[in-house]
């Protein structure tokens, strides 16, 4: 490449504008996890045990129970425990799947908080399977579902990533050909061409001077024709 030949940006795709495109990367096993905890925590708000009393209003008894009201203070413990998993699942961004803190890797920790939301509301069950309401259906569902992501991502499946966009949308990609952009000007066929001089001084014309020829010198007095 000639270093005295000028360059030109070659045509092609813009680049793009500052912030699209950005995101986060999580594994589809902790998208698993916090979606499903996430869900739990909504319904930790739904009936847990609902208690029919054939229409009799009886003082001081709720006949609707939902987990942060049973047995104080075990379930402020349980949704706590499930506030944790959803952060398990967050942390990801920082503990990275494998790497050990305290002698412990985050999936550990996943499967112990899941495994723990999950047994006490099927225990609950259990307990008062004719009064399991229909928000604690939704909770051991989805404690389920919580518990196989974690146990799956401790195993080392489902680490897929899974793209989630933040800010403005990414630019779509450009196929084929791209017009150049303005001001964009093709290089000279055939090499490099030397810059014309522009303005400065021009040697006079002179008749019948041709490059590269000796101009014609004018005669001197006493010369003969």
């Amino acid at each position: 490449m000639n270093p005295n030949q000028p360059q030109y940006p070659a045509p092609g795709n813009p680049p793009p504008p500052a912030g699209a495109g950005r995101g986060l990367s999580f594994a589809l096993s902790d998208v698993i996890v916090g979606g499903a905890a996430l869900l739990f925590f909504i319904f930790s708000f739904t009936p847990l045990i609902s208690i029919d009393t054939g229409g009799f209003n009886i003082s001081g008894f709720s006949t609707h129970v939902d987990l942060w009201g049973y047995g104080k203070p075990l379930g402020w413990w349980t949704a706590i425990a499930d506030v944790l998993l959803l952060a398990t699942a967050v942390a990801a961004l920082w503990w990275p799947h494998g790497k050990e803190y305290v002698g412990f890797r985050r999936s550990q920790v996943q499967v112990a908080l899941a495994l723990y939301v999950f047994l006490f509301v099927l225990g609950i069950l259990f307990a008062y399977h004719a009064f399991f309401g229909w928000g604690g259906w939704l909770m051991l569902l989805f404690s389920l579902v919580a518990l196989v992501g974690a146990v799956l991502g401790h195993l080392g499946m489902l680490q897929e990533p899974v793209a989630m966009p933040i800010g403005g949308k990414a630019a779509p990609a450009q196929v084929g050909y791209q017009a150049p952009p303005a001001g964009y000007q093709a290089p000279p066929a055939g090499g490099y061409a030397p810059p014309q001089a522009q303005g400065g001084y021009q040697p006079p014309a002179t008749p019948g001077y041709a490059p590269g020829q000796a101009p014609a010198q004018p005669p001197h007095s006493g010369d003969t024709v």
